[in-house]
């Protein structure tokens, strides 16, 4: 089995060498795609969260309504914070680096300057 391993790992090993951005720009450019693609699930997740939570308020009928309020209010601040956090971040980088990557979402952004993989012509 580690014989196995071994050979998969040796012939993978150029690939993810050549894999590696070239220059700052396209380094940056990765990292951006990753932190973009870990608040788009984060907003997912905090959008089923409270999705979930409120079904669950509505279902329980002997919770005081305060509390119902609350939780709504909170929920949605929430969600509108971690959006703007978002969308604060992306107009920084449009400012200190002047792109704008593709944000995957419904085709806002540079979608015209990337392929189908994804890869942007940031040089």
């Amino acid at each position: 089995m580690t014989k196995i391993l071994s050979v998969v790992f040796t012939l993978l090993f150029p690939s993810v060498a050549l894999a590696a951005p070239r220059t700052f720009s396209e380094f940056v450019n990765l990292v951006v795609n990753v932190l973009n693609s870990g608040a788009m699930v984060l907003v997912t997740l905090a959008l089923a969260v409270y999705f979930l939570g409120i079904s669950t308020n509505i279902l329980n009928i002997t919770e005081d309504e305060e509390a119902k309020k609350r939780f709504f209010f909170w929920g949605i601040l929430v969600l509108f914070v971690m959006v703007s956090v978002w969308g604060i971040l992306n107009l920084i980088q449009n400012t200190l680096l002047g792109t704008s990557l593709d944000s995957g979402v419904g085709g806002i952004g540079n979608s015209e300057l990337c392929d189908s993989f994804g890869n942007c012509g940031f040089e």
